[in-house]
């Protein structure tokens, strides 16, 4: 599957699995339907992560979320911000 490009979250989740929960490559491959090369490459550049410090893909996940939950608090402000206006703008 040359060219294909997996997120971040399927990488770190079949590293994962591999490492974490001791399942074959050839499995883990297969249930993704993805050569079992693939996986190994992965392993490879995900390299060992000490306990303590996260991975790449575990801080590209993070930074992700991170964004998503600061997008979602931006709009809310924004959406207090209008309505104290509108309120503000009642009582004059």
């Amino acid at each position: 599957m040359s060219g294909k490009h997996y997120s971040p979250e399927v990488k770190m989740e079949a590293v994962k699995q591999v490492t974490v929960d001791g399942l074959p490559v050839a499995l883990v491959a297969s249930r993704l339907g993805i050569a079992p090369l693939q996986v190994f490459l992965w392993l490879n550049t995900s390299g060992p992560a000490p306990a303590s410090q996260p991975s790449a893909f575990e801080n590209q996940i993070e930074v992700k979320r991170l964004k998503k939950a600061l997008k979602k608090m931006t709009e809310e402000r924004n959406c207090l911000k209008e309505a104290i206006d509108f309120y503000t703008q009642q009582m004059d």
